[in-house]
Formats: structure tokens, sequence, C-alpha cells
């Protein structure tokens, strides 16, 4: 399964990086952050090859699915932008600021009869 990880700040790397980095059959294929130091920082230590401060590049790689760690301001965006582009989506709670926003991803997925989960990774 091709998986997108949009965000890597302390969850992703306490939690996301090491429990993906193990399991059989899944290939990173794009991780996004808003700063490029960042992706540069992560990449040397986790060694991903395919970071980017560009979504685009990450809807380019065509993922089956993408993990949303970034901050839960911009969870709506990004939970949009994949689920409209055909994008399954698993995003950490909470899933959006307000439950009016919540409800038109849920709407969003049911018409593009993708998956939206929300977890807590505890």
């Amino acid at each position: 399964m091709k998986i997108a990880i949009i965000g890597a700040g302390g969850i992703a790397r306490k939690v996301y990086f090491p429990l993906l980095g193990c399991w059989p059959g899944i290939e990173i294929t794009g991780l996004y952050s808003r700063t490029q130091e960042t992706i540069d920082q992560v990449s040397r230590e986790w060694g991903f090859t395919n970071g980017t401060t560009d979504i685009n590049h990450i809807l380019e790689s065509k993922p089956d699915a993408a993990i949303v760690l970034s901050s839960t301001e911009t969870h709506y965006h990004f939970c949009r932008l994949f689920l409209e582009n055909g994008v399954d989506v698993y995003s950490e709670k909470s899933l959006t600021p307000t439950s009016k926003e919540s409800f038109e991803l849920g709407q969003i997925a049911e018409k593009q009869n993708r998956i939206l989960a929300v977890g807590f990774n505890r």
C-alpha cells in the first residue's frame, strides 16, 4: 500500500515513522512538511528520499492513502484535498476544529466512496 504522510512533527516521529517503517507492504510515497528544514532533518534521521514542501508533489505520487498528522487547523484542507483526489484518509485527532467542517469531510468521503478515519495514537 502506498502511503503519503502529511506532517513531520513530534507525533509523526514518535509513533508513525517507527510503526510504518516496520510494516511489510507499506511504501511511503511522499512526506510533506511546510518547511524544507524539517524535510531535511527528517530525511537524514529516517532515511526518507521523497520529502517535499509542495503538496502537489504528494498528489503526483498517487498514494492509496494519506495520513494527516499536521496541526489540527490544517486538517480540513489536507483531508479535503486528498478525498477529492480519490485518496483514503486517516487523520490524527481532532479531525477538524469544528463539527461543521468534520461533517463536510464525511459527506465528501461518502460522495467520493473513500475511507475517512480519525484516530488517537495511544
